[in-house]
């Protein structure tokens, strides 16, 4: 069923994606909730959020939730980012420490039980751990500079300076008062 959504979603950003969209496309844990609850906060007239309205205002591709006819701009979240050469719109990547990264990501799959036996060294020399990681940062690097794509900091998000977010709003173009 996960496939069936993840095409499904895809299909419908690709016959209905607008040029204010946003993808948030990054490596497990790098801070693209955060992220995307500091950018819904700031699209919309609410002072807090919680998890679901973040997570319905700026769907995950992959859980069936993106449909045509949705209010734009829409913020999508994606792990899989590849994907936003195919999508070709504005992609945040995030750059968050590989060790942390990779420790939060394994933590969170033991948490729901995704690791099995597996150790945090098996998991971190696994494909799924600091080679995937890997792979994104080069990915990264391979895009860093082109016009689409921004690259932001997650130490310098977790800072929560206002600057830091006026800024990533006025490169994305978002207007805020």
């Amino acid at each position: 069923m996960k496939k069936l959504n993840f095409l499904k979603d895809v299909f419908f950003l690709l016959i209905s994606k607008t040029s204010s969209d946003i993808l948030v496309a990054s490596y497990p844990k790098t801070g693209s909730t955060l992220l995307r609850k500091r950018l819904v906060l700031a699209t919309t007239d609410s002072s807090t959020i919680s998890h679901k309205i973040v997570n319905n205002r700026s769907p995950e591709i992959g859980h069936g939730r993106i449909q045509i006819g949705r209010r734009s701009p829409m913020i999508i979240k994606t792990h899989n980012w590849l994907i936003s050469g195919l999508l070709n719109i504005t992609t945040i990547l995030t750059v968050r420490s590989p060790f942390e990264t990779v420790a939060s990501y394994y933590e969170y799959r033991c948490r729901i039980g995704l690791n099995g036996d597996l150790t945090f060294i098996e998991f971190w020399r696994s494909k799924m751990g600091i080679t995937l990681y890997i792979k994104y940062l080069e990915f990264i690097k391979s895009n860093k500079g082109k016009s689409r794509f921004i690259v932001h900091d997650y130490d310098k998000m977790l800072e929560g300076t206002e600057n830091f977010f006026a800024e990533l709003l006025m490169e994305l173009g978002v207007k805020c008062d």
